[in-house]
């Protein structure tokens, strides 16, 4: 197996090629926006993965995998081994740890006890089994291990055994409900190695300055096309975002596990994996490479519509833990089938969705004024049975923001013209990804509808996806006889109004002169202001 970390270059057994690198910065915490999340809901609430079992996955480095046991960083620390054995001290595993659970420097320095792998037995004999028959699954995970950091990248040099690891690593995200984080190879003009990024249901992480790889998965990979890496994070090598972006990902799970009030389904990596991507920063001034974009259409009739759901480098962008922990505070908000069941969403929050090919979940928001900023993510995973063949299942998602008539109708918003959004994408349908991600600048104040549809099963009948959302506060203008609060008044708050002429007995929005019920002083009230 060809392997790599991120960095320098030394050879290892198996021919493994080994790239570590001992450079750290100190702001990622601030540009993780780590501080305004301790101002916003102070230090004692900011969740630091106490109780959250780890797993750190390392090249060999010589003949160590292990950070310096003996560090201060790792005071609080249980650390098991599930490789080989080591001696000494891995630089590389040092600073990852350092970023992912270290009681210093780390976001979750509660995060214990930590699990260590070395890469290579951790795709083969210690876990994946990639090198056994098809009717030998992936060990469990041990211990209760929910969040995994992986900061190498290699190959078996062989395609159909990279496949095999692939298919052996999605199949255990769905059975173990894990959390699977991998960094992407380093330098712009690199392409990327097979493993681990190319793995459907981890999150890939590249770096918020562009200097990583940003190549679609290869066409001579099950998923061609598919783009990575997913999200960033601050560093000078992707080995040292990925730890940061894990444990961005534990500080989730732990919010989920210290508040009764939300859903356990938070826990599931789709939903975390949505709600990374969903709460990421897409403008962030660090990032070099020019504005976020998903590339939609900018006019004409298929204006705000994307088939490419991220940014070429930057992902869905910079991880942001403030973001996140306020869209998963939002909670699980449960999408409707049909106009009766559909939910009055709150302006950030999840859901951990089930669909039936040809339907869609749906869920409401009125916005009382218009809205700067808007992310939306689905996620969903591949489905491997065991025998980890080429009988998998995926399902196709496509993700929708669509107006709300006067009549509750869903009107497509795509086409329309800056007075309605004034740029992103309000249709995100790839053919290919395993995401989709709306995000719109300047929505105009209205009534809208997210709609998440399955369009097929990939030979299953019926899939689930992760889906988060985050809206910017609206910024609310009390226009007059803006019925909707659509910030606009036009024939909707007409419509409105004569459906509840004479039928108001007190608290309806066209009741305009306040005195209990709609009738025809309110209607011409409501002439004089069109």
């Amino acid at each position: 197996m060809h392997q790599k970390k991120h960095g320098r270059g030394l050879l290892a057994t198996f021919g493994l090629s080994v790239l570590f690198t001992c450079s750290l910065q100190a702001d990622f915490k601030s540009d993780a926006r780590w501080p305004e999340l301790i101002e916003r809901i102070g230090q004692d609430q900011v969740p630091d993965g106490t109780g959250v079992v780890v797993c750190q996955v390392e090249a060999m480095e010589g003949t160590s995998y292990a950070p310096n046991l003996t560090h201060a960083e790792y005071d609080s620390h249980t650390f098991i081994d599930r490789g080989p054995g080591f001696s000494g001290t891995s630089s590389h595993a040092n600073n990852v740890a350092k970023r992912f659970y270290g009681d210093i420097t780390s976001m979750t320095p509660g995060s214990d006890p930590v699990n260590l792998y070395e890469a290579n037995g951790w795709c083969t004999d210690d876990f994946l089994r990639a090198n056994y028959s098809s009717s030998t699954p992936p060990l469990g995970l041990p211990g209760g291990i929910k969040v995994i950091s992986q900061s190498w990248i290699g190959s078996f040099g062989n395609v159909a055994t990279d496949q095999t690891a692939l298919r052996r690593l999605d199949f255990s995200v769905t059975r173990d409900d894990s959390i699977i984080v991998v960094g992407v190879n380093n330098g712009s003009s690199s392409q990327n190695l097979p493993l681990l990024c190319y793995a459907y249901n981890n999150i890939s992480v590249g770096l918020r300055s562009g200097n990583h790889a940003n190549s679609d998965t290869a066409s001579n990979y099950e998923g061609g096309g598919r783009m990575k890496p997913e999200i960033c994070a601050t560093s000078a090598q992707t080995s040292f975002a990925t730890p940061v972006v894990s444990s961005a990902a534990v500080m989730l799970v732990d919010q989920v596990r210290s508040n009764s009030d939300l859903h356990s389904d938070g826990e599931q990596p789709e939903v975390i994996k949505a709600v990374l991507m969903s709460a990421a920063n897409h403008l962030d001034e660090n990032a070099d490479d020019g504005e976020w974009s998903n590339e939609p259409s900018e006019s004409g009739g298929d204006r705000g519509m994307a088939t490419r759901p991220l940014d070429q480098v930057q992902g869905a962008g910079q991880v942001d833990v403030d973001r996140g922990h306020l869209v998963m505070s939002g909670g699980r908000i449960t999408g409707g089938v049909s106009p009766a069941t559909t939910p009055e969403a709150p302006l950030y929050g999840w859901d951990w969705a089930y669909c039936l090919v040809g339907n869609s979940r749906t869920w409401n928001f009125t916005l009382g004024g218009s809205v700067d900023e808007i992310s939306i993510v689905a996620a969903w995973s591949r489905q491997v049975p065991t025998g980890f063949g080429s009988d998998w299942t995926l399902g196709d998602f496509d993700l929708e923001l669509v107006r709300l008539d006067a009549d509750g109708n869903p009107v497509s918003i795509v086409g329309s013209g800056p007075e309605v959004f004034e740029s992103g994408n309000v249709y995100s349908g790839s053919a290919v990804d395993n995401v989709e991600h709306l995000y719109i600048r300047g929505l105009a104040a209205g009534q809208y509808q997210l709609r998440l549809t399955l369009l097929g099963g990939g030979g299953a009948s019926n899939a689930r996806a992760g889906l988060a959302w985050y809206f910017s506060e609206p910024d609310i203008v009390d226009v007059p006889g803006d019925i909707n609060a659509d910030g606009v008044v036009d024939v909707d708050d007409l419509l409105q109004l004569l459906s509840e002429f004479g039928n108001c007995n007190g608290g309806c929005a066209s009741d305009l002169d306040g005195d209990g019920d709609t009738d025809v002083n309110d209607l011409l009230e409501l002439l004089n202001y069109m």
